[in-house]
């Protein structure tokens, strides 16, 4: 009777440790959810900048045929102030050198969009291996959650079995 009494005392605290894996499991569930949906925002993020760079090096491109004269240049650079903070502070600091600066800033715009596009390329693979991640922890929840009612179960017919074995039997 104390070995029944001890399994079930046992089986409880199993039961207990399973249903507290289990509600983990949903919480971390729940995180990588939320981590998902904001790499999918960071990824939307990360194309936009890689559309507003491939814009920068296109208009720069264009700009660079486009100069003439020193003053010219720096008027132009000016207005591209807004798509390429850097490259227009460079243009003014060589101010003599402006047609090679507008150029070393077109190689340098088109490698952030190489890296842009890159990076927009590994946050999809990252969201998609979360939305994996995700899955299989749903599937592990839900194994979890079959493996506390097996195990209530079992502490149920335990009990029964103890509660048996400690009633009177008639002579």
């Amino acid at each position: 009777m104390a070995q029944a009494q001890a399994v079930q005392t046992r089986l409880e605290q199993v039961l207990s440790a399973v249903q507290a894996i289990d509600h983990q499991v949903r919480e971390l569930t729940q995180l990588m959810q939320q981590f998902a949906r904001n790499s999918h925002a960071t990824t939307e993020r990360i194309e936009g900048i890689a559309t507003i760079a491939e814009q920068t090096s296109a208009a720069m491109q264009e700009m660079s045929a486009e100069i003439g004269t020193v003053g010219q240049s720096m008027a132009q650079v000016a207005a591209l102030a807004e798509h390429s903070r850097q490259q227009a502070d460079a243009l003014a600091q060589q101010g003599q050198q402006v047609a090679q600066a507008i150029h070393q800033a077109v190689d340098a715009s088109t490698s952030i969009v190489q890296q842009a596009v890159a990076s927009a390329q590994a946050a999809t693979t990252q969201t998609q291996l979360l939305q994996q991640v995700q899955q299989q922890m749903e599937q592990l929840s839900e194994v979890a959650h079959e493996l506390a009612q097996i195990v209530q179960t079992f502490t149920l017919e335990a009990a029964e079995t103890s509660d048996r074995a400690t009633l009177p039997r008639a002579a």
